[in-house]
C-alpha cells in the first residue's frame, strides 16, 4: 500500500529547511562564511544545526540555487562569492600577468584594460587590478579576501591564479587566451576566421606564393588558432603552404630571416600573413629596405587592436602604404566577459565556454 507524509510534517520539514537555509545564508551574506571556505560535512552540519540530513540537503539546494554555494566533488559544498554583489560595491577583479611571449606590458593589454574599466563604469561596477607580471599568487589572494572581491577577469591562464580563483570561490572569465585543459570561460579573438580572411584577401588578389609569419605555435593558443584558419583557407582553394615559407621566428632572428626569404627574387613569396603587429610591422619595414613596394612587389595581411589601429598600426608603417589587417575590438572583448561573468555569477554550474570577439579586414589604411 503506497503511503506519502502527511501534510502537517511536510509543512514542518519545509519550515525547517527554510530555517536552516535562512541561518546559512545570514552567515555567508555577513561574511561570517567566507567565499572559498567549504561547509563542514552533512553529518556535522545537520548535527550542529539540530536537522535532518535530509531537511539540510534541501536547504543547501537552495543556497545552490541562488549562486551562494556549489558542490565540488569528494569536497562538499564551497561557499562561492554570490554574496558580494558589485551593484553594492564589491569590486571585479582584474588580473593580469604579461604578454604570452614577452611577459612584458604591451598596448594590447593596456586597451583591454581600458575597455574593461569603461564597461565596469557603465555598469556601476567597481573593477580592480590586481597583480603585475611575476606577481605572487599569495599576495593577490590576500587582495581578494581584503576587498570582497566578486569575480574575477583573467589576462592570463597562469595555473596558479586560476587554482586561486577556485579557492577563492570566485566566478572566473579568462581574456585573449585559451588552451585546451582550460576548465574556464574563455573569451578570445576569432583567430580562425582571421586567418581565413587574411587567406582570402590574398587568394582575391591572385596571390599564390604566399608565406606565413608568426611566433612558434608553442608560444599559445593563438598561433594555433590563426595559423589554422589560414591553411583551412589555403587548402581549400588547392594553394600549398611549404614548410620553408611558414616562418616561426623569435625576435632575435627575425629581421634576418625575412631578409633572407625577401632577398630571392626566384623563391620570394609574393603574399605574407602575419597576424601579429609588430611581425606585420617588421615585414613592411624589412621589404621596404629591399626596395619592394607592398601592394604591387609583394601584399602583405597584418593585425591591429581596432582601439590602436590608427595610432599604432598606420603610425608604424612609416608613411607608406598601409597593408591591410584583421582587427578585432577591446571594447567587443570587455562586453563580451563581464556579460559573462555576470552569467557566470548568476549561474555558477554552466559548462566552461570558448567566446570568440568577432573579427573584421580592414584595407582603409585610415
Amino acid at each position: 500500500m503506497q503511503t506519502t507524509a502527511h501534510p502537517r510534517a511536510r509543512s514542518v520539514e519545509g519550515r525547517a529547511s527554510s530555517r536552516v537555509a535562512s541561518q546559512l545564508r545570514g552567515d555567508i551574506l555577513s561574511g561570517r562564511i567566507e567565499p572559498g571556505q567549504f561547509l563542514a560535512n552533512e553529518r556535522d552540519l545537520a548535527g550542529q544545526l539540530a536537522v535532518s540530513r535530509e531537511t539540510l540537503r534541501r536547504a543547501l539546494k537552495s543556497l545552490e540555487n541562488e549562486g551562494l554555494v556549489k558542490i565540488v566533488p569528494r569536497r562538499g559544498y564551497q561557499v562561492l562569492a554570490g554574496a558580494h554583489d558589485p551593484q553594492k560595491g564589491a569590486p571585479i577583479g582584474y588580473i593580469m600577468t604579461g604578454d604570452e611571449t614577452s611577459g612584458a606590458w604591451t598596448p594590447r593589454m593596456d586597451a583591454v584594460l581600458s575597455a574593461m574599466q569603461r564597461v565596469a563604469a557603465r555598469k556601476g561596477w567597481p573593477l580592480l587590478v590586481l597583480g603585475a607580471p611575476n606577481a605572487a599568487p599569495d599576495k593577490v589572494g590576500e587582495q581578494l579576501r581584503s576587498t570582497k572581491t566578486c569575480g574575477l577577469v583573467l589576462d592570463t591562464i597562469d595555473p596558479e591564479m586560476l587554482a586561486l580563483a577556485a579557492r577563492a570561490g570566485l566566478p572566473a572569465v579568462v581574456v585573449n587566451d585559451w588552451s585546451p585543459d582550460l576548465a574556464a570561460d574563455s573569451v578570445m579573438q576569432d583567430g580562425q576566421h582571421a586567418g581565413l580572411l587574411a587567406a582570402r584577401h590574398l587568394l582575391g588578389r591572385g596571390r599564390r606564393e604566399i608565406a606565413w609569419v608568426g611566433p612558434s605555435l608553442a608560444t599559445g593558443s593563438h598561433a594555433f588558432d590563426r595559423l589554422s584558419g589560414a591553411l583551412a583557407e589555403l587548402a581549400r582553394s588547392g594553394v600549398e603552404l611549404t614548410s620553408m615559407r611558414r616562418l616561426e621566428l623569435p625576435v632575435a632572428e627575425r629581421d634576418q630571416r625575412l631578409a633572407e626569404m625577401l632577398s630571392d627574387p626566384a623563391g620570394r613569396p609574393d603574399g605574407i600573413i602575419s597576424l601579429w603587429t609588430e611581425q606585420a610591422v617588421a615585414v613592411a619595414a624589412v621589404a621596404r629596405r629591399l626596395g619592394l613596394e607592398l601592394g604591387r612587389d609583394l601584399d602583405l595581411v597584418g593585425w591591429s587592436i581596432d582601439e590602436l589601429y590608427a595610432g599604432d598600426y598606420v603610425k608604424a608603417m612609416a608613411g607608406g602604404p598601409v597593408p591591410p589587417a584583421v582587427t578585432w575590438s577591446a571594447a567587443a572583448m570587455a562586453e563580451t566577459a563581464l556579460a559573462r561573468l555576470e552569467e557566470r555569477r548568476a549561474n555558477p554550474q554552466l559548462p566552461a565556454a570558448r567566446i570568440k570577439v568577432p573579427v573584421r579586414l580592414r584595407t582603409d589604411g585610415v
